[in-house]
């Protein structure tokens, strides 16, 4: 089990007091997260984040975005690592131990140019921690792909991969974020890691079909089947992200009365029914002679 330090000052900061609570609760998720280390430097996932936080792809990504122009993290979009800018202050490494940890960290890291923004701004909190690492450290680090403000052009073997692995990484979150509306619409507990829902998903993203024609989709059948004992059954992603897909995006609903509406029609009628009742009426007609 890892610990690391709050400081309880931290709700007079002003950095993090101007964050919003959402901003706040992804902020202390980075802090205590399961894919965290003991120098703050680490590689965070957006799909597994979504889901550890029951969270939407693009409101984690804004979130995320506005931490990093409050200078609180860093975060490298193309190796998927975040660096808690603060961190080492105040969860120092206080014995050898820790230090050869902190090192193996940093060595298992993909080569991400926030490595080399972690080692400047950290330089008097590790003291003896860089002459530690192998001498091709920084070397690597500064290949003809990477420079001092992130990764460089590339166009080999390596890049591809790369773009092949951040494709998938982008479907894994997509599939999440379609998933966690499912379950926040219907109800229900689907996983966003299940083999055949995940197939479906990304063969209707291929087709060109966004996140918000999926949510539309749910949308529409939860509001039409929901309170159908036997068709609510089929709120699931086997049936909703199938074949029919499509014509389900494209159904036309009918506009769902309101009590006051129904009462209105009512009124309506039975107003409409006394003004008939009335016309139907025959009032006999008198007419008076001269002579009386």
């Amino acid at each position: 089990m890892r610990y690391q330090q709050i400081q309880s000052r931290i709700w007079h900061d002003d950095k993090f007091i101007s964050l919003t609570p959402l901003q706040q609760r992804l902020f202390f998720y980075i802090l205590t997260c399961p894919h965290g280390n003991l120098i703050g430097l680490f590689v965070l996932k957006t799909g597994y984040a979504c889901e550890d936080l029951k969270s939407f792809g693009k409101d984690f990504a804004k979130d995320l975005r506005s931490l990093c122009e409050k200078g609180l993290i860093s975060y490298d979009n193309q190796f998927h690592v975040v660096w808690i800018k603060n961190f080492l202050k105040y969860n120092p490494l206080t014995n050898p131990n820790q230090k050869k940890a902190a090192i193996r960290h940093l060595l298992d890291l993909p080569k991400s140019y926030l490595i080399q923004e972690f080692m400047k701004y950290t330089e008097g909190l590790t003291e003896g921690l860089t002459k530690d690492l192998p001498k091709d450290f920084a070397k690597d680090l500064r290949s003809p792909f990477y420079t001092d403000t992130g990764p460089g052009p590339d166009t080999g073997p390596e890049k591809e991969k790369e773009e092949k692995e951040e494709k998938e990484e982008k479907g894994v979150s997509l599939v999440s974020e379609i998933i966690s509306i499912l379950n926040s619409v219907c109800k229900t507990h689907y996983k966003p890691d299940s083999k055949k829902s995940t197939e479906l998903i990304k063969a209707r993203i291929k087709e060109g079909f966004t996140v918000e024609d999926f949510r539309t989709v749910i949308e529409k059948k939860h509001a039409e089947w929901s309170q159908d004992e036997k068709m609510s059954a089929f709120l699931r992603p086997e049936t909703l992200f199938g074949n029919k897909f499509e014509g389900y995006l494209n159904q036309i609903t009918a506009k769902k009365k309101s009590i006051t509406d129904i009462f209105r029609e009512i009124d309506k009628e039975e107003r409409d029914d006394e003004a008939r009742d009335t016309k139907d009426i025959i009032i006999p007609t008198y007419s008076i002679s001269p002579d009386g």
